[in-house]
């Protein structure tokens, strides 16, 4: 997938988060005058960019996205799982279920997302 339709589609976060970890380990910095550099086991790598936030941009990027790209696949989890429960207590309504059975599962499906908290 190019990068040009990555932007364009729903990102396969689980290669984006290959990628990051594949990456120079670093540390990654930022140097204040539009430069950033990585340490290496055997040397380091720099580079130069036009704008400072560029460059801390580079240098946050590598700890900063795999973070952020486990908290998006976690919340997709949770959100599918919301639906399903969802789904169930729509089918439960709509069968007409008595009321206290319909609580039951409404209370079930409240602890199943506390407990996912």
């Amino acid at each position: 997938m190019t990068t040009e339709t990555q932007r364009n589609d729903r990102r396969d976060l689980r290669a984006d988060l290959a990628l990051c970890s594949v990456a120079t380990a670093g540390p990654w910095t930022a140097s204040g005058i539009g430069s950033w550099s990585a340490d290496t086991k055997v040397d380091g790598i720099t580079g130069d960019v036009y704008e400072d936030v560029d460059a801390t941009f580079i240098a946050e990027a590598r700890t900063g996205w795999p973070i952020a790209i486990e908290r998006a696949i976690n919340a997709e989890g949770e959100l599918r799982r919301v639906r399903e429960a969802i789904g169930w207590l729509r089918f439960a309504y709509e069968r007409g279920d008595a009321d206290e059975a319909l609580a039951i599962a409404v209370s079930t499906f409240m602890r199943e997302v506390d407990a996912n908290e």
